[in-house]
């Protein structure tokens, strides 16, 4: 052992100083007594206050700061209350069941790896740090900053083989990583990481490229494996608590679509609200939406290309209906309401356009690649009080059906309100019947593209409707402000026809067939024409902006007659042919006077009147009949003297004239003499254009 050398307070500042002398000696020995309680060793301050001591375990307490500039090394426990400075390596612990505590905060200007557990009751701050086996921290554990208010805060590198708890929280810095996996590589790794290089900062998470999926599931069933192949597509995977590969539902998108893949179960995929289903589709490719109780509409959506979708893709043969979409009202009472518009299912779409865009509010698609003997519908609606009624349908083919329910008081079944349209600057039609071609395969009576059948007015007692239409044009189109209206029908018909001609084929612009018109009761009808295949009613010519004049008008005005066209022989054609029977006229008749005719051996007159002037000295022998019938009347005017001969024989259509005398018996014409002839024939003389009057002037 050294030599202990007293040494004097005023001489040397030490009270006690051992030199060794000895290099493989204990220079400092303190031994406890026998059952040692108190302190082995203390040192204190001048207050008493002990400031280093070794407690008779062997355990250190040092109050103050500890700096050790060389390696030590420390078997037994160090209580640590003040700071602890060390420069060199430090190593704590040697065995897995040594556990390091920090009740202060503790500061590592260097690197830490730590190969046990962890644990501090206060913050930790580091340059890095590595820890193998697991780490507790009570507040703060900050890498690489100087200064943390979070859980964590990592500006360099963490590493954690083992579990670690942050009950404060876990920070890291913007663009920097949280990895999962052994090595930092696509293929191995996961990746979290809050982005600022986004237009708007957000968090990500990348998923390893080999398995591409994130897991969710019950605490229990980690580390057990699914059996999952590999993802296409970064995938989120959410388990059932009974960790079946398929009871489970999958979230990724293809690239061209996104995916919510279901696994197995009755109901694949339901919507819940409160606690309580509301959307369901199941696995059989059905939909199936509940409605609440607040009488509001049970289902919204929208979307700016396809709001919602349905596709059945039924395959197999049955007997039974089959719905894509079903809005169930088949209980015992539905729904009950008092006032307002109940309603069950409602499309609003609203889109802002631009350009050539366009929209569709709904659209059905219907394709059968294969027909059945059903009928197929696009849509068919039903009503009543069992909703098994047809009120409205339109078929696959384009049939569309109304059925109108009998209701009190009566209701326009169709109406269509055409739109105040503006900056029309070509035709605008509010209803178009295009045109169609039907092709037959067999020859049948009647065919009708519009057909209006007759409508019935019953009443239980003598009740009189003043007027009943089964069709009523109201007005023919009128003006407002400063346009104006050229030509105005009520009924505007006509059109290129092109008809296979039979004998005894007939062509009509308006055909009203014939009838009967039956009175129910004996009453005698006293007014002015009871029936009428076609009545014209009076028409009224105004002006509401001053005097004005109108040259013509008439109720019923026929512009001319038939004519024929290039290869058509047309024998005779009439503007008005009355066929049979009597013609009243309670009006004056006008006549016209054709236009001047020219003196000719054969005579041939015009079309465009009964009444000529005869111009020209030629003796006229013959008239032709082209164009006239029997019982026809005309009148000559002479304009000069011209000579009229009587009893030449008839050669062709041009037929002899028979005057009063007889044969040879010619009328000597002078200007404005008048003769009057009708064409007609008896069965002694034959056909001749026989003298009725003449003047001579």
């Amino acid at each position: 052992m050294g030599a202990i050398t007293q040494v004097v307070p005023h001489v040397i500042p030490h009270r006690v100083h051992i030199n060794g002398s000895d290099a493989g000696e204990i220079q400092l020995r303190v031994r406890g007594a026998s059952g040692q309680t108190a302190n082995i060793l203390e040192a204190q301050n001048s207050a008493g206050t002990t400031l280093f001591s070794i407690d008779a375990s062997g355990n250190m307490t040092i109050a103050g700061s500890i700096s050790a500039v060389v390696s030590e090394t420390i078997t037994g426990n160090i209580d640590l209350t003040g700071n602890l400075t060390v420069n060199g390596n430090t190593t704590l612990g040697n065995v897995s069941s040594d556990t390091i505590t920090f009740v202060g905060t503790p500061t590592f200007q260097t690197a830490i790896s730590l190969t046990q557990a962890l644990t501090s009751t206060s913050s930790i701050t580091s340059a890095t740090l590595a820890v193998t086996g697991s780490a507790t921290v009570g507040t703060n554990l900050v890498v690489g900053a100087t200064t943390s208010t979070q859980g964590l805060t990592v500006t360099g590198t963490a590493t954690f083989l083992g579990a670690v708890n942050f009950p404060s929280g876990l920070q890291i810095t913007n663009d920097d990583n949280l990895i999962f996996g052994t090595t930092n590589a696509a293929g191995t790794a996961t990746l979290m990481q809050y982005d600022t290089a986004e237009t708007v900062d957000c968090f990500k998470v990348g998923v390893d490229e080999t398995s591409r999926r994130v897991m969710i599931m019950d605490y229990g069933d980690i580390n057990t494996n699914s059996a999952l192949s590999a993802a296409t597509n970064p995938t989120l995977s959410i388990f059932a608590a009974t960790y079946d590969a398929n009871d489970r539902i999958d979230f990724y998108h293809t690239g061209t679509a996104g995916v919510i893949n279901v696994g197995s179960g009755a109901a694949a995929f339901d919507v819940l609200t409160n606690g309580s289903t509301f959307v369901s589709f199941n696995t059989n490719g059905t939909f199936l939406m509940y409605g609440g109780s607040s009488g509001y509409s049970n289902w919204q959506t929208g979307g700016s290309n396809v709001g919602l979708q349905f596709r059945n893709l039924l395959t197999t043969s049955t007997t039974n209906a089959g719905y894509n979409f079903i809005n169930d009202a088949s209980g015992s009472t539905g729904n009950s309401a008092s006032s307002g518009t109940q309603v069950f299912a409602n499309f609003d779409a609203k889109v802002n356009q631009s350009g050539t865009a366009g929209m569709i509010g709904l659209r059905v698609k219907n394709i059968e690649t294969s027909l059945g003997s059903g009928t197929s519908y696009i849509f068919q609606g039903l009503a009543g009080t069992t909703g098994a009624t047809e009120m409205f349908s339109i078929r696959n083919t384009g049939d569309t059906a109304i059925t109108q329910a009998a209701v009190s008081a009566g209701r326009i079944a169709f109406t269509l309100t055409g739109g105040a349209h503006t900056a029309v600057v070509a035709e605008s039609i509010t209803h178009s019947h295009a045109a169609q071609t039907i092709t037959i395969t067999g020859a049948y009576a009647t065919q009708r593209f519009v057909n209006i059948a007759q409508p019935t007015i019953s009443a239980a007692s003598a009740l009189t409707v003043t007027t009943a239409s089964t069709v009523d044009f109201n007005a023919a189109p009128t003006v407002a402000s400063s346009a104006v209206i050229t030509n105005a029908n009520i009924l505007n018909m006509g059109g290129a026809v092109t008809m296979a001609g039979a004998a005894s084929a007939t062509y009509s612009g308006i055909n009203i067939d014939a009838h009967t018109v039956t009175d129910s009761t004996t009453t005698q009808i006293t007014s002015a024409c009871f029936a009428a295949g076609v009545r014209v009613g009076q028409i009224t010519v105004a002006q509401s902006g001053g005097a004005v004049t109108v040259d013509a008008a008439a109720s019923l005005y026929i512009n001319a007659a038939p004519t024929a066209g290039a290869s058509v022989t047309l024998t005779n054609a009439y503007a008005l042919w009355i066929d049979a029977g009597a013609a009243r006229f309670d009006g004056r008749i006008l006549g016209t006077q054709g236009a001047d005719v020219a003196s000719a051996t054969n005579l041939t007159l015009g079309t465009d009147g009964n009444a000529f002037e005869l111009t020209g000295t030629t003796k006229v022998d013959l008239i032709s009949n082209v164009g006239w019938q029997e019982g026809s009347i005309i009148t000559l005017i002479a304009n000069e003297s011209v000579t009229i001969d009587s009893g030449t024989a008839t050669s062709g259509t041009n037929v002899q004239i028979l005057l009063a005398g007889g044969a040879g018996t010619d009328f000597a014409m002078t200007a404005n003499d008048t003769l009057t002839l009708m064409l007609c024939s008896t069965t002694a003389g034959g056909q001749a254009w026989r003298e009725v009057s003449r003047s001579a002037i």
